[in-house]
Formats: C-alpha cells, sequence, structure tokens
C-alpha cells in the first residue's frame, strides 16, 4: 500500500522529462565527483558536466516562471545543441576580429556585448526560419524561451572556457611570480583559491542565467518580429537593446552599479514574460489598421460596421491533437500538449497568435411578449 511499486511503473508522469531531469540534478554532482577521483586528466570533463548542471537546474526554473505554451523538448535539444557545439567558439573568433587596446563602456558593447548577444540569438533564428513548418506557429513567449534557452547553453561553455584556460593560466603566472617575490605559501594558496572561487566556481553559476535573461529578451523581440512581419526591425532593438545592458554589465563587474544593472536587466526580462501582451495587443492593433488602409485578400481583418474577425461566423477546423492551428486568422487560441506544464494553466499564461479575437457577447434571448394590458379590460366572466 506505501509502494505501490506497480502503479507507479505504469504512471507517465513518473517518466516525463521534467520528473528526469530534476532526478539527474540530484545525482549528476555525485556522479562526477566519483568519476573523476584522483585522475587529474578527468578534469576538463567533469567541468563539462557541472556547466550542463547548472544550467539544466536553470532551465527547470524558467519553464516553471515562463510556462511557454508551444515549446517541445525537441526544440530544446535543437538550441541547447547547437549552442554548446558553436556559439562559444563563434563568439570568441569574432571578439578577436572586433577587439580593440582600448576597454570603456563603448568596446564592451561593441566588442563583447554585441557579437555574444548576435551569436546567441542565431540559432533561433535560423532554425526558426527553417524548421518553420515543422514548429509550427510560436508566441513571442516562446521564442523568449528558446532565446533563454540558447543563452543558457553560451553560458555553460563560457565557463567551461573559465575553468579550464583562464583560470589555469592565471594561477600559473601567479605562482611564478610569487616565487620570484618569496611570497608566503599559505598566502599565495589562498589568493589562487579565491580567485577559483570568484572567476570560477561562481560562473558556474552565473554565467548560464546571465546569458540567458540577455537572450531571452533578444528573443521576445524576435518572436514579436516573426509575428508581426511589418516590424521585423525589432528584432534588431531587441539585439540592440541586451548588447547594451551586457556592455554595461562587463563595464562595471566588480562595483555596487553591478548589483543594479543585473537587477534591472532581470526584472526587464520577467516583464515581457508576465505583461509582454499589452506589446503584442499594440502592434496587432496597429496591423489591424494598416490592413484597414491596405486591404488585401490574403490576410482578411475587421472592418468598421460589426463585422466579426475571421473564424466567428463559419465553424472552425480543429487544430491537430495537442498541437496549434494549422495557420494564422482561424480565431483559435494556441494549445498546449498535455505533456506541458502551460496546459491547463489558464489561458491569462498564453499571448495571442495573429487573427485571435475573443468571441463577441452573445445577447441574451428576449422574452416572449405578453398580453397587453395598457388599453382597457373585458369585464370578467360571470360567476
Amino acid at each position: 500500500m506505501l509502494l505501490p511499486i506497480q502503479h507507479w511503473l505504469r504512471d507517465k508522469s513518473l517518466r516525463n522529462w521534467i520528473t528526469m531531469l530534476f532526478v539527474a540534478l540530484v545525482v549528476v554532482p555525485s556522479i562526477a565527483l566519483v568519476y573523476v577521483g584522483d585522475d587529474v586528466s578527468k578534469i576538463s570533463k567533469s567541468t563539462w558536466a557541472f556547466a550542463i548542471y547548472f544550467a539544466c537546474a536553470w532551465l527547470l526554473v524558467l519553464w516553471i516562471s515562463i510556462r511557454p505554451p508551444m515549446v517541445r523538448p525537441l526544440m530544446l535539444l535543437e538550441v541547447g545543441a547547437i549552442g554548446l557545439l558553436f556559439e562559444a567558439p563563434l563568439a570568441i573568433w569574432l571578439e578577436k576580429k572586433l577587439e580593440t587596446p582600448n576597454q570603456n563602456l563603448f568596446s564592451y558593447i561593441f566588442t563583447v556585448g554585441l557579437p555574444e548577444e548576435f551569436v546567441k540569438i542565431l540559432p533561433v533564428v535560423v532554425l526558426g526560419l527553417v524548421l518553420k513548418q515543422v514548429w509550427g506557429p510560436l508566441t513571442p513567449k516562446d521564442y523568449l524561451f528558446l532565446g533563454a534557452v540558447s543563452g543558457l547553453a553560451f553560458g555553460a561553455a563560457e565557463a567551461v572556457q573559465y575553468i579550464n584556460v583562464y583560470i589555469p593560466a592565471q594561477s600559473a603566472s601567479i605562482a611564478v611570480q610569487a616565487a620570484q617575490d618569496n611570497a608566503d605559501p599559505g598566502s599565495l594558496g589562498q589568493f589562487i583559491a579565491m580567485t577559483s572561487i570568484q572567476n570560477g566556481s561562481w560562473r558556474f553559476v552565473t554565467d548560464p542565467m546571465s546569458h540567458a535573461v540577455w537572450a531571452g529578451i533578444t528573443g521576445y523581440f524576435v518572436g514579436l518580429a516573426f509575428q508581426h512581419r511589418r516590424y521585423f526591425w525589432l528584432a534588431l532593438v531587441g539585439l540592440g537593446l541586451t548588447s547594451l545592458l551586457h556592455g554595461i554589465n562587463d563595464d562595471v563587474a566588480g562595483h555596487w552599479f553591478w548589483i543594479v544593472e543585473i537587477v534591472v536587466s532581470v526584472l526587464l526580462f520577467m516583464a515581457y514574460v508576465q505583461a509582454g501582451g499589452v506589446i503584442e495587443q499594440q502592434l496587432t492593433e496597429a496591423d489591424e489598421a494598416h490592413a484597414r488602409a491596405h486591404p488585401h485578400p490574403g490576410y482578411p481583418m475587421p472592418v468598421p460596421g460589426g463585422m466579426p474577425a475571421p473564424g466567428w461566423g463559419a465553424p472552425v477546423a480543429a487544430p491537430a491533437p495537442g498541437w496549434a492551428p494549422t495557420g494564422y486568422g482561424t480565431g483559435s487560441l494556441p494549445v498546449a500538449p498535455s505533456w506541458n506544464p502551460a496546459a491547463g494553466w489558464g489561458q491569462t499564461g498564453f499571448t495571442p497568435i495573429r487573427g485571435y479575437r475573443a468571441a463577441p457577447p452573445v445577447a441574451p434571448a428576449p422574452f416572449p411578449a405578453g398580453p397587453d394590458l395598457s388599453g382597457p379590460q373585458a369585464p370578467p366572466p360571470p360567476l
């Protein structure tokens, strides 16, 4: 009774990806420590394990916080795999090409922030165009989440780069300089430990999420550009905004202004997550006004005079099971798949696909007319 093994084995909720991810988050650190043991040659592999570990932990937090309605696990694998393999090398190449001798806010924005933010959003844009028919219609919130996943992958790869390359080189130079200066070995060990914690281990925690926040903001603007093609330049606005935030972050890192920049970035990210729908409504209204002024048969829009939006007057074709409507202008909300935690979360958790309108209120049926009692009444019948 207290251990219903047979029931648990048949329960699909215990085999979903969230349960598996939770178990992995508990088990992976122990596996990595046992695998490495005393073998120093395996350190680089263990750093990848820990970097991916923290990235997956943040992924679980982001999924619960954002609840993207139309994202499927395969999309996460596609974006995450490309991010881990190609984003960091491409960003390093671009930064070397744009490198300048002067380190100031301008250089941090255009030689660090811009190339890294461009590289992080590139897989989302390319996959969104190439796999448009496979992915189906997505909301800006979905693109925000996919951008955040790309940022997690980039942050994990960057943390590994710091642990395996930068910190050993920095520690070696510190040790050589200390030996030449006859420094106290105990003080030297403390300094190296502090450097490893601040610049190394702490990056496992902060790097993935910091990059996820900026890439998620860019992803939201990319989603707006995909949804409203007349405003394609919004993608460039998002890229410029996050490049600015990233550059300011690098310029003030280690100072109290750094904390302010982090708070502003996170609050901006959550604002687009929780209240970005107002932007989509305004853009949709602008699209409608443009469509009324420039009617096009391929994109019918409601016109003044009470004409209903597409999908009200005629029966709407049912969407594919567990998936979204097959095209725009169907008058239907995207339907979250049953395995998605956003399913059943309430319609306020969704952002509308273009063409959606709430059905007009139905007027109550009039009561049947009764007898007219305003004129003279007939005398009552005799008893």
